[in-house]
């Protein structure tokens, strides 16, 4: 139980260090989006044609 409350309290340092550093958070933030809107636009056009599943549904219930 000791260790489970010392690895709370370094996370919670970790995370009260962490939210007071600007920069990072910023970046922790955009960078993602960033980077989907990136890859969006460098591959949107792979694949060309729309390829959609069709899927069926059989159960067993009697009708009525």
């Amino acid at each position: 139980m000791v260790q489970l409350r010392q690895i709370v309290f370094i996370a919670l340092k970790d995370l009260k260090r962490f939210t007071r550093d600007r920069p990072a958070l910023i970046a922790f933030i955009l960078f993602p989006f960033f980077f989907v809107a990136l890859f969006n636009f460098l591959l949107g056009g792979v694949g060309g044609e729309d390829t959609r599943l069709v899927f069926h549904v059989v159960t067993l219930e009697e009708a009525g």
